[in-house]
Parts: C-alpha cells; structure tokens; sequence
C-alpha cells in the first residue's frame, strides 16, 4: 500500500472508530488532527483535500461511514504490519477521551475481524484494550 493509501485507510479508520457513536469526541477529533497535519506536512495539498472531505462524509452519514469503511477493509489486501497499524490508531483515537463506549468496542471488534486479525493478537500488545484504567487520581 502506499503511503498516500495507508494515510487515507488509516485517517478513515480513526474517523469512524470516532464517530461510530454518532459524534467525535473534541478530543478525539483534535487527536484527528494531529494526525492530519503530520501527516500532511511533506504530502501534497490533495491529502488535506481529501482527509476533509472524509470529515464531511462522516459527520453527514456517521454508520454509513463506518459500514463503508468496514466494508472497503475487508476486500483490502494488506501487509500484517499495516493492519495491526490501523488497528493500533483506531484505539489509541477513541481512548483519548478516556472513554470506551459500547458503539466504540463494537466497531473496533469488527475492524479486527474484518481484517482477519484475532482479538488475542490485540490482546497481546494492547492487554484489555476495551478498559480504560482510572485511577483515583483521576476522580478527582
């Protein structure tokens, strides 16, 4: 996959992860675009085009969006260590609000499956992924 492809698979993976429970998180979104801006910075504008207009696809049609992303992932073929990437990124967006809602567990479960990964091999290198860990620090 090129690097263009795996910045757009991967930039549409964390979109639906995040809007999978019908909106982005402002944290999750801020984490969004980070990735974007790094990602953009040596790339041409077209990518900045086009990580936009996946925001707009998402926001109109949020379970469209994650479905069609689902959808195009599984007829992908792909190199273990970008799926794993994917995964990774999907995770690591929709924890950054330090919440793991069921919508968000569920779509991530089906990345996982519709990538052909186990949940074990998540497992091994994220633990119990789905929990977020609070402390008592954080309560207060």
């Amino acid at each position: 996959m090129s690097n263009n492809s795996l910045f757009l698979s991967n930039l549409r993976v964390i979109v639906a992860a995040s809007i999978c429970d019908g909106t982005i998180d402002p944290s999750e979104f801020k984490k969004i675009q980070v990735f974007i801006e790094r990602e953009s910075k040596e790339a041409a504008t077209s990518i900045k085009e086009s990580a936009e207009l996946q925001l707009e696809s998402a926001k109109k049609d949020p379970q469209g969006f994650c479905e069609r992303v689902l959808q195009d992932l599984s007829n992908a073929t792909m190199p273990l260590a970008e799926k794993i990437y994917l995964t990774n990124s999907a995770i690591e967006t929709v924890r950054t609000d330090g919440l793991m809602l069921s919508e968000e567990i569920k779509f991530i479960k089906t990345l996982i499956s519709k990538l052909g990964l186990t949940e074990s091999l998540i497992e091994t290198l994220h633990g119990k992924w789905w929990i977020i860990d609070i402390s008592p620090t954080k309560l207060n």
